[in-house]
């Protein structure tokens, strides 16, 4: 069996989570948490497959930083967010921080319980809703190192070359590198074309990497 961690800060929520997905029978809640740091216990307490968790728990971000945390457990759990944000940039600091799978909380129950499950088969699932309703190949870039990963999601933030040096501490023609190397893996020309990706995207700029 699947065991999945359900981390969501309202109680309501968390339950009817925590119910959607038990009535899978590939899944079982293994337990439910409120915050990040009980999450992260549970989680490793367990031998969490997935933990499911939204972007904002207590505080703005804290179930992206519990996402970071879970890859440094012995047996990796993967990540799930499942949240209402899909601002551009929490779309860009879930990219950064290496989460696994993304989904809106406009879907349906069941897309939520299959976004699950291809997660476990190690398949990237992003669920933007109903308005974004690009084909899942088309939020994919794959093959991207970590430093890229974070050149990535400050791109998506608009950030400049000279923005992008200051925050991450590298040498000018490094993060040039770097840009170009990102571009050209995920398949598109410009810059200004990576943040306007593409019609089925218009409310959040979604790129997942590996």
């Amino acid at each position: 069996m699947t065991r999945v961690v359900v981390v969501e800060y309202f109680p309501l929520v968390r339950r009817a989570v925590a119910q959607t997905l038990s009535a899978d029978e590939r899944l079982v809640v293994a337990g439910m948490a409120e915050s990040a740091s009980h999450g992260a216990r549970l989680a490793e307490d367990v031998r969490a497959h997935i933990v499911v968790t939204d972007a904002h728990l207590r505080a703005p971000n804290e179930g992206l930083g519990l996402c970071r945390t879970i890859k440094n457990l012995a047996h990796q759990p993967r990540g799930v967010v499942y949240t209402g944000d899909r601002s551009a940039q929490v779309i860009a600091d879930c990219v950064a921080v290496g989460v696994d799978s993304f989904v809106h909380k406009s879907v349906e129950p069941e897309d939520l319980v299959e976004a699950v499950w291809a997660t476990r088969l190690d398949r990237r699932s992003w669920v933007l809703g109903y308005e974004d309703d690009a084909p899942p190949e088309a939020l994919l870039a794959g093959n991207l190192t970590d430093r890229e990963q974070e050149v990535l999601a400050l791109l998506m933030q608009r950030l400049t070359n000279d923005e992008i040096r200051a925050e991450l501490q590298l040498a000018p023609q490094t993060v040039k590198n770097h840009v170009s190397s990102v571009l050209r893996k995920v398949g598109v020309r410009s810059r200004r074309e990576l943040v306007t990706l593409p019609a089925g995207m218009r409310d959040a700029q979604c790129i997942a990497a590996r």
